[in-house]
């Protein structure tokens, strides 16, 4: 009983303070990010190169931001990165169906997370173009 009553306490007390201003997702660790992430489902296609042969694989924009993005894969795509080796360059074709183009980022892979049901690579821009960067505000807050 006691426990839960700290829990409503420090729940009152940061409500309190998120809604003055006095404290922000980053005090709270929720986003640790340069850039927050927009949840916008896209469609897209990651190309990797392994072994001089090129592999370009369907997916899906699970969240953006101007620094990066979350894609996610079906379990039996033929990602070759295995969890704890050294993470790949990759170029990712998103479809914008707003401006109905696809933009080209080149990407490093941050981190990979299998589940039972999905790869989950969360990847960073490499040199993001001003225009990328245009077009790109046009979804994201």
């Amino acid at each position: 009983m006691v426990g839960m009553v700290f829990t409503l306490l420090d729940k009152i007390i940061t409500d309190y303070l998120k809604k003055e201003g006095l404290l922000t997702p980053v005090d709270l660790g929720l986003e640790r990010r340069r850039f927050v992430r927009e949840s916008i489902p896209l469609t897209s296609r990651a190309i990797f190169n392994y072994d001089e042969k090129l592999y370009s694989i369907p997916g899906v924009v699970r969240d953006i931001s101007f620094g990066g993005v979350k894609l996610v894969f079906p379990k039996g795509a033929e990602i070759k990165i295995a969890p704890g080796a050294m993470l790949s360059h990759f170029e990712l074709s998103v479809e914008f169906p707003k401006d109905d183009q696809n933009l080209i980022f080149a990407c490093d892979a941050r981190h990979i997370h299998r589940t039972d049901s999905e790869i989950q690579i969360g990847a960073s821009f490499k040199n993001i173009k001003t225009d990328q960067e245009q077009r790109l505000s046009g979804y994201l807050q």
